[in-house]
Parts: C-alpha cells; structure tokens; sequence
C-alpha cells in the first residue's frame, strides 16, 4: 500500500496545490480554467502545438483540440483543457511543457483511472510494483 500512496502522492495534484501559472488545483481552477478557453483564441503562432496536444479522457471521445473551435467537445472537462492549454501556450510554453501541464489536470480530474493506468504501466516495468500489486490481490485488496 505505501507503494500506491507515494505513486498516488507523485501523479495526482492535491486539492488546493499551486499550478506555478495561476489557478489552484481546486474549484475555482477550474473555473479559470473554463474562463480561459472562453477568453482566448488558438492564435496562429501556436494553434499547430494546440492541434498536437493530447487532451484524451476516460469518459469522452475527444483525443486533441481543434484551432477551429466549433469542433471541440463541449464537456465541462475538455472545456477546462483547453483553457489550461491555451493558456499556457499563450504564456510562452512549448507542447512538452503544456502537454506535462495538460496531463496534471487530466489526473486531478481522473484520479482514480490515472492512478490505474500508472499502477499497470509499473507492473510490466518495475519489479517492486509487481510485487506490491500481487500482495495486494493475495490480501483481497486488488
């Protein structure tokens, strides 16, 4: 278990946590993000790095943001994405940095698939997960 918790602590931002940009993983963040997506507009200079950003979420069919905004989702959640994404574009950031930006919001949104996703990805790569994960499930807690 302290394996999941360090791995919990090291992927997902907590509640209240500084972005270094502005908002606060928390609420009202994401109410600055959603005023970002509708304050800013794909602007030619980086709207090719928008296009490549990778804004896929467990619950929606979305994958990247389109510089012509009439075909983005419309969930609450991808809202918030590209907000965070444009904002941050805007801000100077090249596609690694917002995409590292990007994916911390996905995991505050999407903790729990997040988490999971990291957890089966270790599994296959790193001895000591394998091992917390198969004492888990021989506890009955996996």
């Amino acid at each position: 278990m302290q394996l999941v918790e360090q791995l919990e602590a090291e992927l997902i931002p907590a509640v209240g946590s500084l972005t270094g940009y502005g908002p606060l993983f928390d609420q009202n963040g994401y109410a600055e993000l959603l005023r970002w997506n509708s304050d800013i507009r794909p602007k030619d200079s980086w709207a090719a790095t928008y296009e490549a950003l990778d804004i896929s979420i467990p619950c929606c069919g979305a994958t990247h943001p389109n510089r012509d905004e009439s075909r983005n989702c419309g969930c609450g959640h991808h809202q918030a994405l590209y907000g965070a994404s444009k904002g941050l574009l805007e801000r100077g950031y090249n596609l690694t940095k917002a995409q590292t930006e990007v994916n911390r919001w996905k995991a505050f949104f999407f903790p729990k698939e997040r988490l999971v996703a990291e957890l089966i990805r270790r599994f296959w790569t790193d001895p000591a997960f394998r091992k917390a994960i198969e004492d888990l499930k021989a506890q009955g807690l996996c």
